[in-house]
């Protein structure tokens, strides 16, 4: 197994693959931070479209006061 990572490294080190799998590289890292943005932002929406929500339900349930007797 070793031998093989061996070769595979040296394979990547070769002056006309190495500008190929760096490009590689750099879409997949680019394709992962999208993806992440895109999370984060689905994230956001779902606690905002929450806090609407409670913030509906609070101000259709009428508010009680409290007892004047203590």
């Amino acid at each position: 197994m070793n031998t093989i990572m061996a070769g595979f490294l040296e394979f990547l080190r070769l002056p006309e693959i190495r500008p190929l799998h760096l490009d590689f590289l750099n879409r997949k890292r680019a394709e992962l931070l999208q993806r992440q943005s895109e999370r984060q932002e689905a994230e956001a929406r779902q606690q905002s479209e929450r806090e609407r929500h409670i913030r509906q339900e609070l101000e259709a349930v009428p508010q009680r006061h409290r007892s004047r007797m203590r």
